[in-house]
């Protein structure tokens, strides 16, 4: 991870942690589990919804960018980016259906 374009994954430590500070300072419901590719560069976001997956959540590597991906029973329903990791909490939030 480039800490000149993370410097608030960097002093949280992980992308999770990070996205738990974001999601306490929006006030928000929020509930962060491990990600595919190592605790730094992903994390996911667990859905209330019986069927969804955790919102997967990953960072670019040559600039700053946070991309999510959204599945259920199989199909990708929501993909995206965003270089605001307020966004990406928002996003959590509605695919967690809370």
């Amino acid at each position: 991870m480039n800490s000149d374009l993370y410097p608030d994954l960097a002093a949280a430590g992980s992308l999770a942690a990070a996205l738990d500070q974001v999601a306490a300072e929006l006030g928000v419901d929020l509930v962060t589990v491990p990600g595919d590719w190592g605790p730094v560069v992903s994390a996911g976001i667990a859905a209330l919804v019986p069927e969804r997956r955790p919102l997967s959540v990953h960072i670019g590597a040559e600039r700053r960018w946070f991309g999510v991906s959204g599945w259920s029973q199989g199909v990708e329903l929501i993909t995206g980016a965003t270089p605001d990791l307020a966004d990406v909490v928002r996003a959590g939030v509605a695919w967690g259906g809370r």
